[in-house]
């Protein structure tokens, strides 16, 4: 299947999920999230749900993470629409958010961090495959920000879909999960 058809097909799938069959997915996810040992992890980016895409709800994951970790820095995006370009900066309790034109909800002038202390980014997706290719909304800015980010970061995607056998239009910038989370099992990925 091409990136295309599947972001397609998956973001019309994706949208078609009641609120209903949402929480129990979104409760599904968290309990796998929660079988990850995140002991030896020292910072998280971990993205916001944009509402109107129907995405994973995050939110349950990070106040799991403030909880039992509380050592781990958090992290969310901030992305630069002009340039294509996205930056990390540090989340916590009171970090002033807003929305910006797309919906999504982004820290307010705070300073980037260095992508190098990151250990784990938590991606969104619409669909992936049996071997770790992501397909987001084409953008491209977690695939250029991985890109700036040490080789051994752990990259996970979060999918309320099982994934499909092969997306056939992968390129060398695209840069494959580490692992992804489904309301039934998480999936490893060798690399």
């Amino acid at each position: 299947m091409l990136k295309s058809e599947a972001r397609a097909l998956f973001l019309t799938k994706r949208k078609s999920i009641s609120l209903e069959e949402k929480l129990l997915l979104d409760q599904a996810i968290l309990v796998e999230f929660k079988k990850i040992d995140l002991t030896a992890l020292k910072c998280i980016h971990i993205y916001l749900p944009i509402n109107a895409q129907n995405e994973c709800n995050t939110y349950p994951i990070i106040e799991f993470i403030r909880e039992n970790y509380p050592k781990i820095n958090l992290a969310i995006p901030k992305a630069n629409f002009d340039n294509g370009q996205m930056d990390a900066v540090f989340f916590n309790a009171d970090t002033p958010l807003a929305t910006n034109n797309l919906g999504i909800a982004e820290p307010i002038n705070l300073a980037a961090i260095e992508p190098m202390i990151i250990d784990m980014i938590i991606c969104p997706l619409l669909a992936f495959d049996l071997k770790g290719n992501r397909v987001g909304y084409g953008k491209g800015f977690y695939d250029r920000f991985l890109g700036h980010c040490k080789s051994d970061v752990i990259k996970l995607g979060l999918s309320y879909f099982e994934p499909i056998n092969n997306l056939t239009d992968c390129n060398e910038s695209d840069l494959p999960l580490s692992s992804c989370i489904t309301p039934t099992q998480h999936y490893f990925f060798d690399r």
